[in-house]
């Protein structure tokens, strides 16, 4: 479990804001904005789900931060929870007295849910079927295996089925 109260602006990691008001509604800027700057914390979450780590991001951010430029870049850090099986909670414009029994209410059920971990994930189904992608954060290891350091109730992967022959009326599929 990571808290801060800021993002990296200066080292390895660093964040800088890329956020401007000429990019607002404009379709390619704001792909580009919702994307990771580098590839530094996705490089550190391979190492982290190699070596069994989940990380949980808890970010509370003070209204003065929220100005400041290098606190708007969650997308380039969030692949270090995502890609591992852990969460991100962002806090902006954090105050004590309103988000204090949140905060701690969360970070109970963080410690407290049950978790699985070392998790494989391989989705099979019938005859005239096919798994055509995986959807959900975690890292893919081989086309159709995929693992991810932890996972609880409250994640979700789904996967998209398709069909490859003509399935029989009334036939069974199991997926």
């Amino acid at each position: 479990m990571v808290f801060s109260s800021s993002i990296a602006s200066i080292g390895a990691g660093a964040v800088h804001n890329r956020c401007k008001p000429e990019h607002y509604n404009n379709t390619s800027e704001e792909i580009t904005m919702m994307s990771p700057a580098n590839n530094y914390y996705k490089e550190i979450s391979q190492y982290c789900l190699n070596n069994r780590i989940a990380v949980d991001l808890f970010f509370a951010f003070s209204e003065k931060q929220m100005q400041l430029s290098s606190s708007n870049d969650i997308a380039s850090i969030a692949p270090l929870a995502g890609l591992t099986g852990g969460d991100v909670i962002l806090y902006p414009k954090f105050d004590v007295y309103k988000h204090g029994e949140k905060l701690y209410y969360q970070i109970f059920r963080n410690l407290t849910r049950v978790v699985g971990t070392e998790v494989a994930i391989r989705a099979r189904v019938s005859t005239g079927l096919s798994i055509q992608e995986y959807i959900g954060s975690f890292m893919r290891a081989t086309s159709q295996d995929y693992f991810v350091s932890t996972i609880d109730c409250d994640k979700t992967i789904s996967c998209l089925i398709k069909s490859d022959d003509k399935i029989a009326e009334g036939a069974q599929v199991h997926a």
